[in-house]
């Protein structure tokens, strides 16, 4: 019928909103006069507001969220899946991106990128779209190390190539 109450002081407000026709009630929160904080839909739907501006949304598909989502303190997780199949998390330490209980954890992507490795805000090698593995910079970086070495190489063809370079091999 269009018709609103108000509850509030003239600082905050809630307002119920019954404004039928088309549209569904709504109850509205409001921290101060003429800014939303919450307002909760006759559908069900929930829209969170900082500084007037909606920073997160609810609907049948899901939660939408305008901004970081943050978890304060180490060992805090962001749990993925019936089964908490996939964890994100940091513990004082290191960083983890680990699957759990289930199927494997894939890294990719859907698109025609590549997929770049980067250390110290440095790009250091490339996944290309074509599937190759190569540096980003030519003669700059190694596989291996003179101490840490990879125990073999299967290969169908093996090609070497030391132009510019003397020849060692043992």
């Amino acid at each position: 019928d269009g018709s609103n109450s108000y509850l509030g002081n003239g600082t905050g407000d809630i307002i119920i909103e019954n404004s039928g026709g088309n549209t569904s009630n709504q109850l509205r929160f409001r921290a101060k006069t003429g800014e939303e904080s919450i307002v909760a839909h006759g559908n069900g739907a929930v829209e969170l507001y900082y500084d007037n501006v909606k920073k997160l949304n609810t609907n049948p598909g899901g939660i939408k969220v305008i901004g970081n989502i943050a978890c304060d303190g180490d060992n805090q997780k962001l749990i993925l899946g019936a089964g908490d199949d996939l964890q994100l998390f940091h513990d004082g330490s290191h960083s983890y991106i680990e699957a759990k209980n289930t199927g494997g954890l894939l890294v990719g992507t859907s698109h025609n990128n590549n997929i770049i490795f980067f250390t110290n805000n440095t790009n250091r090698a490339i996944l290309t779209n074509a599937g190759h593995f190569v540096p980003v910079a030519n003669n700059t970086y190694d596989l291996g190390g003179s101490t840490d070495r990879w125990r073999n190489v299967y290969t169908n063809d093996l090609h070497l190539s030391n132009e510019g370079s003397s020849n060692d091999v043992d």
